[in-house]
């Protein structure tokens, strides 16, 4: 074992100041407790040359602008136009000159705005009318149908066919012919009949399920 590892293997030292503070340990020593056992070296208060150069600051680009002062001189002496005076109102304050929000009177005089002449005599372009109208309903088109739907006359008055009626009766013991009656019994076509080749295809296991028979 080297030096090292039996250092490492060692036990800490506890440090000759340290009280039990509801069962926890407290250390109070101003030093560290390794520092008796890895004394520092001389060369480490002393940084290289490089460590120096490294740790000092970037100095800042030449074409770095500083941020502005707010609010500038501009913005101090400059004044707003009526325009943009009227739109800093609030709306409520504007509705309560025009006679308050709503009214009748906001119908036939605020609301309806004059129409400037070159607005009158614009005209529309072909393309703007082609995406004016409206797209038209396919043929195929069918409208949702009513939730309660109407019965029609004729399934009203329909009556079902004997054969009908016969397939809508259930089963009975009483059906049965007679009492020698064997229902597993094959009949004579269904052992005549030969399977086609797609059926035959089909039923044929696959290749990859096979397993071939080890023969002793």
């Amino acid at each position: 074992m080297t030096p090292r590892l039996e250092i490492l293997s060692k036990n800490r030292n506890l440090v000759g100041e340290y009280k039990f503070n509801h069962d926890r340990t407290s250390y109070l020593a101003h030093e560290p407790f390794y520092k008796e056992i890895y004394p520092t070296s001389k060369n480490i208060p002393e940084a290289s040359p490089r460590v120096v150069t490294l740790s000092a600051h970037k100095n800042a680009s030449y074409e770095y602008q500083y941020d502005r002062d707010l609010p500038t001189k501009a913005s101090e002496t400059s004044e707003a136009s009526a325009r943009v005076g009227e739109l800093a109102r609030s709306k409520t304050e504007l509705w309560e000159k025009k006679g308050g929000w709503p009214n009748t009177k906001m119908f036939y005089e605020v609301l309806p705005q004059p129409v400037s002449q070159s607005a009158r005599k614009a005209v529309a372009t072909p393309r703007v009318e082609a995406l004016a109208e409206h797209k038209k309903v396919p043929a195929t088109f069918r409208p949702e149908r009513p939730v309660r739907w109407d019965i029609e006359e004729q399934a009203l008055t329909v009556n079902a066919s004997l054969r009908v009626c016969q397939l809508a009766r259930p089963k009975s013991r009483s059906m049965i012919k007679d009492d020698g009656w064997d229902p597993y019994i094959v009949s004579k076509a269904a052992r005549y009949a030969q399977i086609t080749p797609r059926v035959e295809e089909l039923a044929a296991p696959l290749p990859r399920k096979q397993r071939s028979k080890k023969v002793i």
